[in-house]
């Protein structure tokens, strides 16, 4: 009886339709074609099927609180501290790194933040947790804007992700500026409750890809 309970419930869930799931990370980026091959066989192996949608990060957000999407396979520890609701895959999807931007000086650690003027790419809230009340925080735009801000020493300090495209900024700025890969940042799967079966497929499967999964850059 239990035997096929399981096997009915999981033949629901791979004839379910495909999860429509939100990201703030940009299309076409090489973090979002990594973050979608990894969720091609991690959806593969389940047997499952999903869907991926670009909104930026405040409007991912506040639609998936809305009940607008399935799942957001992309946000931080922080994220879960804030949706306590939703359920998260135990592993991390990816564990890409936080980058400083310098003209003057190299950084090791968050520490090394502390007092300073940072600027960064608004919808950062796991930045804005670690540094708020320690740095002069300035969200901006784009990681463009980020830039001009120290240019025109409007702050010290640009501190962005490589969950945002920056690999021509790497290479173009790399003599002339003091670029610091100073801190993981690791990212994981949420799914929305009534996608417990689901999130009770993937996770196995998840955990086991682990050693497949190399740190994005």
């Amino acid at each position: 009886m239990f035997l096929s309970l399981v096997l009915g419930l999981l033949s629901t869930v791979a004839a379910a339709e495909p999860l429509p799931l939100v990201s703030s990370i940009e299309p076409g980026s090489p973090s979002e074609r990594i973050l979608r091959q990894r969720l091609d066989l991690l959806f593969g192996k389940a047997g499952l099927s999903y869907t991926l949608t670009y909104r930026p990060a405040q409007r991912a957000e506040l639609e998936l609180q809305n009940g607008q999407f399935a799942g957001d396979p992309a946000r931080t520890l922080a994220f879960g501290l804030r949706h306590p609701q939703l359920l998260r895959l135990q592993a991390p999807l990816a564990i890409s790194h936080y980058y400083a931007f310098s003209q003057q000086q190299r950084i090791n650690s968050w520490q090394d933040l502390h007092g300073l003027s940072v600027s960064y790419p608004r919808g950062s809230r796991e930045l804005e947790q670690i540094l708020r009340g320690q740095a002069t925080l300035w969200p901006v735009d784009s990681l463009q804007s980020c830039l001009a801000m120290v240019r025109a020493a409007r702050s010290q300090i640009c501190v962005t992700s490589s969950a945002v495209p920056l690999q021509r900024e790497l290479s173009s700025l790399q003599r002339s500026w003091k670029i610091s890969q100073f801190a993981p940042l690791a990212v994981y799967l949420y799914l929305q409750p009534e996608h417990a079966a689901a999130a009770q497929r993937l996770d196995p499967i998840l955990s086991n890809l682990q050693p497949q999964f190399k740190p994005v850059q």
